[in-house]
């Protein structure tokens, strides 16, 4: 795990503690960070669904089945082993299956993979992947733009606002997304377009944190922006997360609580 400076003449991050290995990290001025985010957790638990409900897990493969009906995996956010029925490959050491369905929880939980699961392979780490960029609340691309400048390429973009996409679009052969970042459906589109993308580059909402604006913290839903690009990025197992949001928004205890949250720290 690491943590950098990405822009320029930045000052040291403030932050209560000296941060470590791993830690989230916001400028008391604004200014863009990026950090590695391989062990950041959402989870929906087996604990909390029931049989025949829906789960999005990210997992890892401990053996593989040849006839497909029991493969054993472990969840990556609470290490639970389970079994999962389905095609996979076996070529690969971590999975995301979005829309599994839970079969079993006892003795052991059982997931099926069918025709209506989406199911991400995972590659290992390259600095390729890591230069590949998923701009989301992308706006006209102003994140784009910046980190052209230092040696990142945007594959895909994603905003809320189709007029900002058609925007976005214009600046050259960039796919774009019309979607919400908290629905699941979007990170599919996203992972249709841009899969291997090892980067992440993200403004989230401003106007909850913003002193020209309504200041509700987490309790504007349009925070709620803040977690559906988290939980891309988990979906999604990128190496680097570059978040970009007004000053005040470093010192706002939902936007530390989130960031917390993503890297699995107590508060």
């Amino acid at each position: 795990m690491y943590l950098h400076i990405l822009v320029g003449g930045c000052k040291q991050p403030l932050w209560p503690n000296t941060p470590s290995s791993g830690s989230a990290v916001l400028s008391e001025c604004g200014q863009t960070c990026f950090t590695e985010a391989m062990d950041g957790v959402f989870p929906q638990t087996f604990a909390s669904t029931l049989p025949g409900d829906k789960m999005n897990v990210v997992c890892r493969l401990q053996c593989w089945d040849s006839a497909h009906d029991a493969h054993l995996l472990t969840a990556v956010n609470d290490g639970v082993k389970f079994l999962a029925t389905g095609l996979i490959d076996g070529a690969n050491a971590t999975y995301t299956f979005m829309n599994a369905t839970l079969k079993q929880m006892y003795p052991i939980p059982i997931l099926a993979i069918n025709e209506d699961t989406k199911v991400f392979k995972h590659e290992p780490p390259s600095w390729d992947a890591i230069h590949a960029v998923v701009e989301l609340c992308a706006g006209f691309g102003g994140m784009t733009q910046g980190i052209s400048a230092c040696g990142f390429h945007t594959v895909a973009a994603v905003d809320f606002i189709d007029r900002m996409s058609q925007l976005h679009a214009k600046q050259g052969e960039i796919e774009t997304i019309t979607g919400d970042v908290t629905d699941p459906a979007t990170v599919c589109k996203i992972w249709h377009h841009a899969k291997g993308a090892g980067t992440i580059a993200a403004g989230f909402a401003c106007q909850p944190f913003s002193r020209l604006g309504d200041q509700k913290g987490g309790d504007d839903s349009r925070a709620q922006s803040l977690r559906g690009i988290l939980q891309t990025a988990f979906f999604l197992q990128v190496q680097v997360v570059i978040l970009e949001c007004v000053a005040p928004a470093a010192s706002n205890q939902f936007v530390q609580d989130e960031i917390r949250h993503f890297f699995h720290q107590p508060s």
